[in-house]
C-alpha cells in the first residue's frame, strides 16, 4: 500500500526547506492513467520566506519556459497547502533545479506538483497523509499516474473511487533499466490528449487489459517476466503516432536489439524501453540510429526504474 506519511520538519519558520522528487514514466503503454513508474531523474526545488516573492530557474527548457510569478505551478502548489491551513502565504524565495525535460512526457508538472505540495507542508507545518498529498497535487495536475510515481516512488497503479484518487504502490523486486529516447520538441499533454478515440473495438479493449495484467505480474515476478507483446496498446498510442512518425521505427529498432518492451512514455514525445544494464548500450544505440533517419534532434538516457519517493530535507 501507500507509504506512510510525511512527518514534516521541527517548526524553524525562517528556515530554508528542500525537497528532492524524482521524475516519471506513465502508462507504460496499454495502463493508460494507471500506471507510473518513478526514474532516477530528480527535481530539486527549495523555497524559504522572503520580502518579496522571487523564482529562480535553473535547467530543462528556455529560460522564459517557467513563470516567475504566482502562476508558477510549484509556487500554486504551495498555496494550496497553506489554503488548507487556513494561513497567509508570506512571500518566498523558490529556487527549482530542474533537469526533467518539459513537455517531454517524463512528468515534469508532476514532479513540480508534488514538490510543491511538500514544500508547503513544510513550511506551513501543515502535516498531511500520503493520501491527501496525492489528492491535492492530483487536482493540480488533473490526473494520477505521474504524481503518485513521484509522491510514492516506485511502480503506482491508480484509479478514481467516488471523488477521491486512490494509488496502490506494490514493490518491484528486480527493477528493469530504462533507456530513453527523448526528441527535443515539446507536445503538451492537452494536444496529444484530443487526439485519443472516444471508442475502441471491444477485442481491443479486453486485449489493453490483458496487457496491463501481464505487464504488472511480469515487473512483480523476480525474476521479471516482460516480452515486447506486454506493451501492446490501442488506446493511445497508435493515435498519438501522427505527431511522432518516428515512433514505429524506434520501437522496432529497440525490440530488435533486445529490449524487454518499448512504448511511448505518458504522452511523448519520449519512447521508453526497459532492458537489463548489459544490454543498455546496445538498446540506446539501436534506438539513436533509428531515429537519426528524422531530421529532429534528441537525447538519449539511461535511468533507474522504480526509485525512492520524494522527500522532504532541511538545509
Amino acid at each position: 500500500m501507500a507509504p506512510a506519511p510525511v512527518h514534516v520538519l521541527a517548526p524553524h519558520t525562517m528556515n530554508r526547506i528542500s525537497v528532492e522528487v524524482p521524475a516519471s514514466t506513465s502508462n507504460l503503454g496499454p495502463g493508460f492513467d494507471v500506471l507510473g513508474l518513478a526514474l532516477g531523474l530528480h527535481l530539486r526545488v527549495a523555497a524559504q520566506p522572503a520580502d518579496a516573492l522571487a523564482i529562480d530557474y535553473h535547467g530543462a527548457g528556455p529560460a522564459d519556459a517557467i513563470p516567475r510569478d504566482q502562476r508558477n505551478l510549484v509556487h500554486r502548489a504551495i498555496a494550496v497547502v497553506y489554503s488548507r491551513a487556513g494561513r497567509a502565504l508570506p512571500p518566498l524565495h523558490v529556487a527549482i533545479d530542474n533537469p526533467i525535460p518539459l513537455h517531454g512526457g517524463l512528468g515534469s508538472s508532476g514532479a513540480a506538483a508534488v514538490a510543491g505540495v511538500l514544500l508547503g507542508c513544510a513550511l506551513s507545518q501543515l502535516e498531511l497523509s500520503h493520501d491527501e498529498q496525492l489528492q491535492l497535487a492530483c487536482a493540480l495536475e488533473g490526473h494520477p499516474d505521474n504524481v503518485s510515481a513521484s509522491l510514492y516512488g516506485g511502480l503506482t497503479l491508480s484509479r478514481r473511487v467516488g471523488d477521491r484518487w486512490v494509488s496502490f504502490s506494490p514493490s518491484i523486486p528486480d527493477p528493469p533499466l530504462a533507456v530513453i529516447l527523448h526528441p527535443k520538441i515539446e507536445i503538451p499533454t492537452q494536444k496529444a490528449r484530443a487526439l485519443l478515440p472516444t471508442s475502441i473495438p471491444r477485442a481491443q479493449a479486453v486485449e489493453n487489459l490483458a496487457n496491463t495484467a501481464a505487464l504488472v505480474a511480469g515487473l512483480l515476478s523476480k525474476p521479471r517476466r516482460l516480452s515486447p507483446d506486454c506493451f501492446r496498446d490501442y488506446l493511445h498510442q497508435p493515435a498519438r503516432r501522427v505527431l511522432m512518425p518516428w515512433f514505429p521505427q524506434v520501437v522496432a529498432a529497440a525490440v530488435e536489439a533486445g529490449a524487454e518492451g518499448c512504448f511511448l512514455s505518458g504522452s511523448g514525445p519520449s519512447i521508453l524501453a526497459f532492458t537489463s544494464p548489459a544490454k543498455a548500450p546496445i538498446i540506446k544505440s539501436a534506438m539513436a540510429k533509428a531515429m537519426t533517419a528524422h531530421t529532429v534532434p534528441f537525447d538519449t538516457l539511461v535511468l533507474p526504474t522504480a526509485v525512492a519517493p520524494a522527500r522532504v530535507v532541511e538545509s
